[in-house]
């Protein structure tokens, strides 16, 4: 039996995102990731960038999340 993995994120990031599908992939079910936020994904106000900022990557696909 496969140990299950919790992760704890402030919220969907475009670099981490791809390791939680391939994980899911490689041995499914055994992940679950909790987000505090889903800011990444419905964009936010960036001051320093002085705009908002939303990714357009598919990031809550491939692997079971909470926000």
């Amino acid at each position: 039996m496969a140990s299950k993995i919790l992760v704890f994120d402030s919220h969907p990031v475009q670099y981490r995102v791809p390791l939680w599908q391939l994980l899911d992939s490689h041995v499914p079910g055994v992940l679950h990731v909790v987000y505090g936020s889903d800011c990444s994904i419905h964009g936010y106000a960036d001051k320093e960038f002085g705009q908002n900022i939303v990714w357009d990557d598919p990031m809550l696909s491939g692997y079971s999340y909470t926000i």
